[in-house]
């Protein structure tokens, strides 16, 4: 599966500048995994197979969406494509640079005590902006969609959940709202599709870490079945798929790899799936023969790098250099 990491970039150049914290950027040492440089944006990470993920949130145009707390991949006008909901907003704008510039001076003119500095800290106002949807174009391309879908309220906002609370076999959203009652958002699209919730085993009733395929004339989609994993929220356990108007397949891969398959699978349809304890069989071995064998050396070359800090005699340059390890 891909993934999404939401941070807190604005999408005004403006405000982004009066938001940027001071700091040197490094390169990471080469082989270090405890130094990763910071970045005040999203993130977003295509898996590519074979444990390698590139990250393509510039290109897919959702690198900025505000002061993010909460994100969900979602099929909100059911073309088969997931598309991206994200819940915006802050009570107070800390990083507003001005603002904590003024402070700074005004700590530096006359003692304060502890709950002095905390007072004074109500001048930072609060950000309350619009939540974030990004349509999926296709082509890992997105477009922003949040006032076209109905999704654009201005309030401080941070979990969000999904779930069809109508019965009409596609997911609604609930908003959590922190100066406000929560948000409910009703779906109205009004393409075919059909609702999948597994009943799994003891100890995992909903099927968690199922994986869910859906195939018919126009796609194959897959969903795995998730608990939590969102700030401050998560899901009914159901999965909705774009369908088209013929008959489709269903398969659930379940956690222990057993396998359940629907083969005609109709559209505009409730599946309610039930884990079969029957034995699974291993896959036969299939011998093959490679170019290439494994070998273990006994000691490889370890590369030590020259502490360096170009910044010190340069302090404009936008990025050091001076670590890009050897060779």
């Amino acid at each position: 599966d891909d993934f999404l990491v939401v941070d807190m970039l604005n999408t005004r150049h403006r405000t982004r500048k009066n938001q940027m914290i001071p700091r040197v950027q490094y390169r990471s040492v080469p082989g270090r995994y405890n130094d990763r440089p910071q970045r005040m944006r999203n993130t977003l990470f295509l898996n590519r197979g074979f444990g390698m993920f590139s990250e393509i949130a510039h290109y897919a145009g959702i690198a900025a969406s505000d002061w993010s707390w909460c994100s969900v991949f979602m099929d909100v006008d059911l073309d088969g494509l997931e598309d991206v909901l994200v819940t915006n907003g802050v009570e107070r704008n800390a990083r507003h640079l001005d603002t904590i510039i003024s402070l700074r001076k005004q700590r530096e003119s006359k003692d304060m005590t502890k709950r002095e500095i905390l007072l004074a800290r109500r001048v930072f106002s609060a950000q309350e902006t619009a939540n974030a949807a990004f349509r999926n174009l296709g082509g890992l391309r997105f477009a922003e969609s949040a006032a076209e879908w109905g999704f654009d309220d201005k309030d401080v906002s941070h979990g969000m959940a999904c779930g069809d609370l109508d019965g009409d076999g596609d997911l609604d959203v609930v908003v959590n709202n922190l100066r406000a009652p929560a948000g409910v958002y009703r779906n109205n699209a009004a393409k075919p599709r059909i609702a999948v919730r597994l009943n799994g085993p003891p100890g995992n009733t909903a099927g968690i870490g199922a994986r869910i395929e859906v195939e018919h004339t126009a796609q194959t989609q897959s969903q795995e079945m998730i608990g939590g994993g969102r700030y401050l929220s998560s899901d009914d356990h159901v999965r909705m798929f774009a369908m088209s108007d013929g008959i489709g397949r269903l398969k659930v891969i379940w956690p222990d790899l057993k396998e359940t398959v629907v083969g005609q699978a109709e559209p505009n349809r409730l599946y309610s799936i039930r884990y079969q304890p029957a034995a699974a069989e291993p896959p036969p071995d299939e011998p093959s023969s490679t170019l290439f064998k494994q070998l273990n050396f006994v000691a490889a070359k370890q590369h030590v790098e020259t502490p360096s800090n170009e910044s010190q005699s340069q302090p404009l340059i936008p990025w050091t250099l001076g670590q890009e390890g050897p060779g």
